[in-house]
């Protein structure tokens, strides 16, 4: 038996092969612009954000509305948790960056004091992150999420009373610090949309945070999240999921057809995509949500290994194609071509694999003994 969640699987692969495309696709397709690479990747971290914020928000909410709470022997355990999860594969990476790049000769571009923030996921946290290991900066963006969030759910919960209003007065106290950040930012300097607005730590925030509000309403009884009850109500609750469905895919693509015209095309932001344009983006993948999470199998074995296979790997994958990709790139020096694309992806994956197999499975189980 597995409790994984095929759909949720299916959105976890989708990202991670978004993102890969967005790193790779100029060897498929050359003199691609930056910009139009970044487009593929802006979509599949924006999942990883929310499905993220979805996951982790169910764990802590579960807690925090049952009998026993969000005490500190409980928030404990879920840092313990978390960190044996994130934490192992993070900092291997780092070193096996730093070992790379020392044996090929190449330039990290950063001194050893400009290392150590890495180490507390503090190198983009008040300038934009660094080119070495460059992937990292969405990992601050989590640990920070994971470390921030359930201390001002137990702070929440002391000032609003009820536990159900502490958590939608948390979710929308982080979403207005967060955009108003972005606000004050866009409005007063004149900064570069994907390093500042994009990819800064306590900016960002509420991307994440979108994903707890649908992990919250997903909690409630008779949400668009479920399918019990009688077969009237069903209809029902299928019909508004339905609906829900249509009009985030419409959202997703009126939002992705204005990014394109307006940040692709030109390399210029404005006010709406420096503030808002995150939010209404997080919305609409978080309206997905529901019609993924009852998705409990796949029909097809194949196709459901693929995509379990790639779910599973994700992180590992994540964290060392862009390793990968430098290498052969500055180093091998290989020229563009679409057997090298898959050149590059095939290696990665199969790298991500043996560090998923014998590594961060392993760690990943050291959690159930400590915590």
């Amino acid at each position: 038996m597995t409790d994984r969640i095929f759909g949720l699987d299916v959105l976890r692969a989708m990202a991670i092969c978004l993102v890969l495309v967005s790193h790779t696709f100029e060897f498929f397709v050359p003199n691609l612009s930056a910009e139009s690479a970044r487009f593929f990747g802006f979509w599949g971290v924006e999942i990883f954000f929310v499905l993220s914020g979805f996951l982790i928000g169910r764990i802590l909410l579960k807690q925090f509305y049952g009998e026993t709470g969000l005490g500190r022997k409980e928030l404990k355990r879920f840092w313990i948790r978390r960190w044996f999860r994130t934490l192992p594969l993070y900092y291997l990476c780092l070193a096996i960056y730093l070992v790379t790049y020392f044996i090929l000769g190449l330039e990290v571009g950063v001194s050893l004091g400009d290392l150590l923030p890495y180490v507390v996921f503090l190198q983009n946290s008040i300038s934009p992150h660094p080119g070495f290991y460059a992937i990292a900066w969405s990992l601050s963006i989590e640990e920070w999420f994971y470390l921030c969030f359930p201390v001002g759910l137990m702070v929440s919960s002391l000032l609003a009373g009820r536990k159900q209003s502490a958590v939608w007065v948390l979710i929308l106290s982080v979403v207005m610090v967060s955009l108003g950040l972005r606000l004050y930012l866009s409005t007063t300097y004149d900064l570069a949309w994907g390093p500042w607005y994009r990819k800064m730590i306590f900016w960002r925030l509420d991307s994440i945070t979108m994903g707890v509000a649908a992990a919250a309403l997903s909690l409630r009884g008779g949400s668009v999240f479920s399918d019990d009850g009688l077969l009237s109500v069903n209809r029902s609750r299928r019909s508004r999921r339905r609906v829900l469905t249509i009009v985030s895919i419409g959202a997703v693509a009126v939002l992705s057809g204005y990014f394109w015209k307006t940040y692709v095309t030109t390399g210029e932001s404005n006010l709406f995509l420096d503030t808002i344009f995150f939010n209404l983006c997080s919305i609409a993948l978080a309206g997905l949500l529901p019609v993924f999470y009852i998705w409990r199998q796949c029909t097809w074995p194949i196709l459901g290994g693929i995509v379990t296979w790639l779910s599973k790997i994700s992180y590992s994958l994540y964290l060392i194609h862009w390793l990968v990709l430098i290498v052969s790139v500055h180093v091998l020096e290989l020229p563009y071509g679409w057997q090298y694309f898959l050149l590059i992806i095939s290696v990665s994956m199969i790298i991500a694999t043996m560090l998923y197999q014998f590594f961060e499975k392993p760690t990943t189980r050291l959690r159930e003994r400590y915590s």
